[in-house]
Parts: C-alpha cells; sequence; structure tokens
C-alpha cells in the first residue's frame, strides 16, 4: 500500500440556500473575522478557500484566508463540501489538500471546479499529493497547465524543503525553506511537468532537485508544494496572477448587487 491510511472521518457541514441581505447576521453563530463552516452565508465574499481536509489531516486553511485578507480580498471558508457548493459568485476559489492524500471529496469536487472554471472561474489547488488523491491528471492537464507528474519523489521525507518561485511565474522572486507541519503525513511532494509556466522550484535531503512544484495556466494553477506549511504570504501573488479583466468586475459586482 501507497501510504499508511489515517481514520476517515468526513465532516460535511453546508447546506441551506442564500439569505435575503437585508436578514440580520446572527450573533450566535457569526463572529467578525473568525471563519467557521457556512460563513459562505454571512460574509459573501470575494473568494472562497475550500479545505478538503476530512476531518483526519491537517487543515491549514487559516493560512490561506489570512493570506487572502492581506491581499485586499474578502475569503469565505468551505470545509469538506462534497461538491455541494455553487461557485460561480466568486472571482478564484482556492482548493487546500494539504497532507490528505485519500480524499474522497477529490472526486466530487473535481466536477464543480471543472464546471466552475467553464463559466470563467480562476481556481488554484494546492496540496502536495492531489494527483494521487483524484486518481486522474485529466483536471490538472485540462485547466490548471500541467503536461505530466512524476508523483511522490520525496516519498516519506522529514527532512526541510527549500523552494523558490519559477523564473517568470506567480512566485519569482519569492523563496521559503519549510518543516513538515502534517499531523497525519511527512512529505510526499510530486514533481510537475508545465505545460507552460512553472510555479515553485523545490528540494528535500531525499530529493534535491531543483525538482518543479507546479504549474501556471491563464485561468488555473497547481501547486505540490505546500505553501501553508511556511511563513511568507503568497497568497497575494497567486490571486494577482489571476487579475480579472474590466468585463469580468462588472460582472461580478452586477451579480454580488443580487445578494
Amino acid at each position: 500500500m501507497k501510504k499508511v491510511i489515517a481514520t476517515l472521518a468526513m465532516v460535511a457541514l453546508f447546506a441551506g440556500a442564500a439569505m435575503a441581505a437585508d436578514i440580520a447576521k446572527d450573533p450566535a453563530v457569526y463572529v467578525e473575522g473568525v471563519y467557521t463552516p457556512g460563513d459562505d452565508i454571512n460574509n459573501r465574499g470575494d473568494v472562497a478557500v475550500v479545505g478538503l481536509y476530512e476531518g483526519t489531516f491537517t487543515d491549514l486553511s487559516g493560512y490561506y484566508l489570512t493570506g487572502y485578507s492581506n491581499a485586499g480580498y474578502t475569503p469565505d471558508l468551505f470545509l469538506d463540501p462534497l461538491g455541494g457548493v455553487d461557485y460561480s459568485s466568486f472571482l478564484q476559489v482556492l482548493v487546500s489538500t494539504s497532507d490528505n492524500w485519500w480524499g474522497t471529496d477529490f472526486g466530487t469536487e473535481i466536477p464543480v471546479l471543472a464546471a466552475y472554471m467553464d463559466g470563467g472561474g480562476r481556481c488554484i489547488v494546492v496540496g502536495q499529493d492531489w494527483l494521487y488523491g483524484s486518481g486522474d491528471y485529466g483536471f490538472a492537464s485540462t485547466y490548471l497547465g500541467m503536461a505530466g507528474a512524476v508523483e511522490d519523489l520525496n516519498y516519506g521525507d522529514e527532512g526541510m524543503m527549500d523552494w523558490t518561485g519559477t523564473a517568470g511565474g506567480p512566485l519569482d522572486g519569492l523563496a521559503d525553506s519549510l518543516l513538515p507541519c502534517f499531523e497525519a503525513n511527512p512529505w510526499f511532494t510530486d514533481m510537475v511537468d508545465p505545460s507552460a509556466q512553472g510555479l515553485a522550484m523545490w528540494g528535500t535531503p531525499m530529493a534535491p532537485g531543483p525538482q518543479e512544484g507546479g504549474c501556471a495556466a491563464t485561468t488555473g494553477m497547481l501547486s505540490t508544494v505546500e505553501f501553508g506549511c511556511g511563513n511568507i504570504d503568497v497568497v497575494g501573488n497567486l490571486a494577482a496572477w489571476f487579475t480579472p479583466t474590466a468585463t469580468e468586475e462588472a460582472s461580478f459586482s452586477t451579480l454580488k448587487t443580487l445578494y
């Protein structure tokens, strides 16, 4: 077996239709600045952070929420949505899988993300083992700019990972050194062959590198470097890669006024 299977504890916490804008927020369930499942109903943010950690793996969504907030966005959080969220009102969706490599959410979420991107949405997927968990390279190849990959180059590595932004990409000029921050797994990072633009070059003692750790297309991005383990805020750079056009901004603003 490729890895030791952690006990799976599924969390499915999202339901209900959108509330009218004039309905008061319930102070018992909504606290400004505190993100909980269901904030998508209350905050009506412009970007979505989706954590596919299944209640067993490490939830690093807080890193990405903070990063988007620092970049001037209003992020909403969805934990293990199981394909039940319509992302069409968001400018961007960032999916974090952390150390989750055996994810039932992956299969339910990929069609929803594909439909969202078919409608013009921008998507960032971050997860060292997204490719293994999804069991299909099709989404990454069609939507995220990946030509191919080699999985698990540092299988079980607990050493320091050094990464630098690939020249010309969203993280050009940035660098960091990371130790695994996961509760369930060490590193299982994949090498990605970009079809166009690379994202981050990485290396560890087990895989000295440099290995390409991601790909960036015009509307989608994949990283197998888990930035949520670090102390550098890279989210603003990732988000800026998908700066919306004036037409998209106008359409989004019109849609938001309906809520």
